[in-house]
């Protein structure tokens, strides 16, 4: 059989861990590799892969995978060509127990858990300031309602007329002047 190791040596990143890559050949040969970031590993003739891990099978013909790196592929492999028309080969990658062992971790938990505190942090602020400007308002208000009571008790209302027209008038000069 051939050796695959040349081909997919240094495929991968150096902090990859725990694949598991078996080489189906239609001839009825198959190998397993396992990568460890760029040093392939073989783990021997057949189908070696874990099956707890089947429904994570990614597979690919190996025509199509040469036909997307060619030239990283040419620029690296220098072996004798091989022949896709005779034996046509397959790549079946799966996740290993070490590859999941690395990968599972309390992070989702964690970033969904910050999320939803930032939520609720965002929520009660604007909550509060809601109530505190709900709150200013009343006040205001009341005070409004209280002025005039005084304006109303204290003068006829002629007189309250007059006051207030002569308020907006002032007003109007002002902001006249500021223009």
């Amino acid at each position: 059989f051939i050796l695959f190791r040349h081909l997919i040596e240094k495929s991968l990143p150096s902090k990859s861990t725990g694949i598991v890559l078996v080489v189906d050949q239609a001839c009825g040969q198959s190998f397993t590799y396992r990568l460890d970031g760029e040093t392939p590993t073989f783990l021997g003739t057949g189908d070696q892969h874990n099956s707890k891990y089947n429904n994570m099978m990614v597979s690919q013909p190996y025509e199509e995978l040469v036909d997307k790196s060619r030239s990283s592929r040419e620029t690296s492999y220098t072996g004798i060509p091989i022949d896709q028309e005779y034996c046509p080969k397959t790549f079946r990658i799966y996740p290993s127990s070490d590859m999941e062992s690395n990968h599972r971790n309390s992070d989702p938990v964690v970033f969904s858990v910050v999320a939803g505190l930032i939520f609720i942090f965002t929520s009660v602020i604007f909550l509060i300031y809601d109530w505190i400007v709900a709150r200013r308002q009343r006040i205001l208000s009341n005070r409004a309602q209280a002025s005039g009571a005084i304006v109303s008790s204290l003068f006829p209302k002629d007189v309250r007329q007059q006051l207030y027209e002569n308020e907006e008038s002032k007003k109007k000069k002002e902001k006249a002047k500021a223009a």
